[in-house]
Parts: C-alpha cells; sequence; structure tokens
C-alpha cells in the first residue's frame, strides 16, 4: 500500500463509500436479462444444425415462419439482443445518438464474431449476409432510444 499514491486511495474510498451497499444486487439483476438473451443468441447462431424444428420447445408456429428465412432469424435475434442491451444499459431512457449507435455497433461486432464462428461448425458457413442482417436487426431495435439533440 506504500507504493499506492494517496491521491488514489482517496478516490477509491470515496467511491466506495459513494456506493450503497447491496447495489451490486441491483446491478447484477439489472444486466441479467442480457446475459440470458447472449446465451440464447449465442446458442442458436452456433449449433451445428441451423433448423429450429429440432427443437421441442419452440412454438410450430414459430418454427415454420423462422425456419423460411435465416435472414429474418438475424434480424430478430440480433435486433432483441440489442433492445435488451440497450435496456440493460439505460432502462427506457432516450439516449444521445453516440452512444446507441456504439450499443448497436458492439451488437453488430457480435454478430460478425458469431458468423465467423461458423467456419467450425458442420453444416454452416459464414455469410456476410447474415451479419448485415444482425447488424439490421440492431439499428432497427435501437430506434426508441434516439433522443434528438446534442450530445451533452
Amino acid at each position: 500500500m506504500a507504493d499506492v499514491p494517496r491521491s488514489l486511495l482517496s478516490s477509491a474510498n470515496a467511491r466506495a463509500a459513494a456506493v450503497p451497499k447491496g447495489r451490486w444486487l441491483l446491478t447484477a439483476l439489472r444486466w441479467l436479462p442480457l446475459g440470458v438473451v447472449f446465451c440464447l443468441t449465442s446458442f442458436l447462431a452456433l449449433r451445428s444444425h441451423p433448423s429450429l424444428q429440432d427443437l421441442p420447445q419452440m412454438p410450430r408456429g414459430i418454427v415454420r415462419v423462422l425456419d423460411t428465412s435465416d435472414f429474418l432469424n438475424n434480424v430478430a435475434g440480433f435486433g432483441v439482443l440489442a433492445a435488451t442491451l440497450h435496456l440493460s444499459a439505460a432502462g427506457f431512457a432516450r439516449q444521445t445518438w453516440s452512444r446507441v449507435v456504439r450499443r448497436a455497433a458492439l451488437v453488430g461486432l457480435v454478430a460478425a464474431v458469431l458468423e465467423c464462428l461458423q467456419i467450425w461448425l458442420p453444416e454452416r458457413s459464414p455469410d456476410w449476409r447474415d451479419v448485415a442482417a444482425g447488424l439490421i436487426g440492431a439499428m432497427i431495435a435501437s430506434v426508441p432510444w434516439f433522443r434528438n439533440g446534442r450530445d451533452a
């Protein structure tokens, strides 16, 4: 502790005193839905067989619609991921365009990484159209969080 400057110790103590006890639980609960949706999106993107018919938990009507178009799967899946990210980060508050665009770009990056990981899966191949569909879904889902005006 002797090597740490006194100014850093005092600022760390001030930050620790400013955070109420038990706040970590609220923060964890706020980000938990994002973790669940991310795991579900990753599971569906990295399955060795792209069809949803072998998932008995999925309602048959939804399976029929989603199995017709891989593009719709990606738009819907990454749109839900982006909406969950926005809800976890900002709640229902409108945000400046730079924050919203950064989050949408992060979801687009996740879509690109998951698509690239399909190289090692049998019966799957990466496609740039799927990455574009993921980014389109993220942008569509981001629209409700845009706030008019300049960044603060």
